[in-house]
C-alpha cells in the first residue's frame, strides 16, 4: 500500500476560499496519481491516509472507493483513517 503522508492544494484552488477556484480537481488528481503509483509498485492501487477534519467530506465523496475506517486511536490527533478497499486484479 502507498501511504499518503500529506496532501494539500493551494488556497486559490479551494472553492471555499476562492470561488471559482483557479484550477479544479487538483486534490482528486493527486489521489489518482497515488493510486497509479501504487499500481506501478505492485500494490494493486491500494492507498491509505489520515484526513484532517476539514477534508473528511472531500475524501468521503471521492469516487475511488475510499473506506472511512473512523478515528484512529493510535494517531496522536485521533484523525480518521481512509483506505482503498482491497481488489483482486
Amino acid at each position: 500500500m502507498v501511504y499518503i503522508r500529506a496532501l494539500a492544494t493551494a488556497p486559490w484552488n479551494r472553492p471555499a476560499i476562492t470561488n471559482p477556484p483557479t484550477y479544479k480537481g487538483v486534490g482528486g488528481n493527486l489521489i489518482n496519481f497515488a493510486i497509479a503509483r501504487s499500481e506501478e509498485l505492485g500494490y494493486q492501487g491500494r492507498i491509505g491516509l489520515h484526513a484532517l477534519p476539514g477534508a473528511l467530506v472531500f475524501y468521503r465523496k471521492l469516487r475511488v472507493g475510499l473506506l472511512d475506517c473512523g478515528p484512529d486511536p493510535e494517531e496522536p490527533d485521533n484523525l480518521n483513517y481512509f483506505e482503498t478497499l482491497r481488489t483482486d486484479r
